[in-house]
């Protein structure tokens, strides 16, 4: 049972505001302290009868300011920390990154050969199934099977190539061999007379391999070309080249085909392509990937990104 509180009462002594008929409910403050108490009436089955009950006073105990402090109050303390310049240089945005990114030569180099070798792969996936059925005889059935190979030999490869750039390097030498491999494929594809269907499978599992060994050297390099400081701008900035290209280029194909390739129609009405010049335009394309892969070798020498060193050192 709650103890009684009177006026007189020296432990809980407060001034006791009068009940107003009809209230339920009222607080009142104990003098001098924090402590609070709260009365309740209480109807009782005998309506002549109120029970005053009271609540024991209960301590509000301040909270600790580990507890008290919300998000809210974290961005303002990282704002202040900010302002008052304790925040480590690292951590801030700052365009001349971009600019530092901008002129280092292993940017542009690795940057190009990101775009120019993908340009060669993705769009040539587009039109591989319909490649496959009018210039090599393949059932429609299986043909975009056979033009899948390239993204299954990536999945079982990339990560085999990966672990040896890991442990033994040449990253650089890895990306000449891909793009090397890469201008074979497409200029067999352009031969009109190799119209043989082992010959078509035989290229989808070369593209493959081609399309594990540069990537698995390629996007490590990244890393080793920039500081951990730059390293998601400069990330950034290739994704925004390589997606230039994955937009141009199959644009160019698309216009080449519809001015210059349409050979007939098919039994339902659609064009019928040969896709001679396309595969020389993807032999091109291949082409100056070599090209900068080597002057990107060269840089390496010259700048000594150490991308023919081991990622993993001893």
């Amino acid at each position: 049972m709650a103890p009684d509180i009177a006026p007189g009462n020296k432990e809980h002594s407060a001034v006791v505001p009068d009940i107003v008929p009809g209230d339920k409910e009222y607080s009142a403050a104990v003098p001098d302290t924090d402590l609070e108490y709260t009365e309740r009436l209480v109807d009782v089955p005998d309506d002549s009868l109120l029970l005053q009950t009271a609540v024991l006073p209960v301590p509000v105990l301040p909270d600790t300011e580990a507890d008290t402090r919300q998000p809210a109050d974290h961005m303002q303390m990282a704002a202040a920390a900010e302002e008052a310049g304790t925040v480590s240089e690292e951590e801030k945005f700052s365009f001349k990154d971009v600019k530092n990114i901008l002129i280092n030569p292993g940017f542009w180099l690795i940057a190009l050969l990101c775009v120019l070798f993908y340009s060669c792969v993705f769009p040539f996936q587009k039109f591989a199934s319909e490649l496959m059925i009018t210039k090599y005889g393949i059932n429609e059935n299986v043909a975009g099977t056979f033009a899948g190979l390239p993204a299954l030999g990536a999945l079982i490869l990339t990560p085999v190539f990966g672990g040896f750039i890991d442990k033994r390097g040449k990253s650089a030498s890895i990306m000449i061999l891909g793009a090397a491999m890469l201008i074979g494929v497409h200029f067999i594809y352009a031969i009109p007379a190799i119209n043989y269907w082992l010959v078509a499978i035989g290229l989808m599992i070369i593209l493959g391999i081609a399309f594990s060994l540069v990537p698995s050297a390629m996007w490590p390099a990244v890393a080793k070309i920039f500081p951990v400081s730059q390293l998601g701008t400069a990330y950034a900035l290739i994704f925004f080249i390589q997606n230039i290209g994955l937009w141009g280029i199959p644009t160019l194909i698309g216009k080449v085909l519809d001015l210059y390739c349409i050979v007939g129609k098919k039994a339902d009405g659609t064009n019928l392509y040969d896709y001679t010049i396309p595969m020389c335009i993807f032999t091109g394309i291949a082409c100056l990937s070599l090209v900068v892969a080597f002057m990107l070798k060269r840089a390496d020498k010259k700048f000594g990104y150490q991308l023919e060193e081991p990622n993993i050192q001893k």
